[in-house]
């Protein structure tokens, strides 16, 4: 048989690698043995020795689901109102005394002052800062540099 097949390929004027090179190329035959094959299944849950000795007691690689639990009310009314007549309780139960009337001693550039603490340092600077040392001037000056880069890199608005 073998002899009747290179007769023909001598007749046809072909050899064996020629044949080969000839062959247009195709990825089909893999692509079909692939998708032949079988699927990877997970494996189940495996027990684990705990000791090397090998003891009885076993541990499971995965803990097994629980029960699930619903989240807690993070706005109780206790949780809501925590704090909110401290000063009374501080200074007494009078008809007089109101947080804003608490306000009125402290340095001046914190009197009234709503703001973020970068715009709370630079009027602190502009109002006090012929009266501090060298020390705290210097301090000052690094905070207010360090928060001035902050809120240009991480600012409100910025995206």
């Amino acid at each position: 048989m073998n002899a009747i097949c290179r007769s023909l390929r001598t007749i046809a004027g072909l050899h064996q690698h020629q044949q080969l090179l000839t062959r247009p190329f195709s990825i089909a035959p893999v692509l079909l043995y692939w998708r032949k094959q079988p699927r990877p299944v997970m494996p189940e849950p495996r027990l684990l020795d705990e000791y090397e000795d090998h003891a009885f007691r076993k541990v499971w690689a995965r803990s097994p689901p629980g029960p699930k639990t619903s989240p807690k009310n993070q706005w109780t009314k206790e949780k809501a109102m925590f704090g909110c007549y401290d000063y009374q309780d501080i200074l007494g139960d009078h008809p007089y005394i109101h947080p804003r009337h608490l306000c009125l001693e402290g340095p001046k550039h914190v009197r009234g002052f709503r703001g973020n603490e970068l715009q709370r340092l630079i009027r602190k600077k502009c109002m006090a800062g012929k009266y501090m040392g060298e020390e705290d001037w210097k301090n000052l000056q690094k905070r207010i540099n360090y928060l001035y880069r902050k809120m240009n890199r991480k600012g409100v608005y910025r995206n």
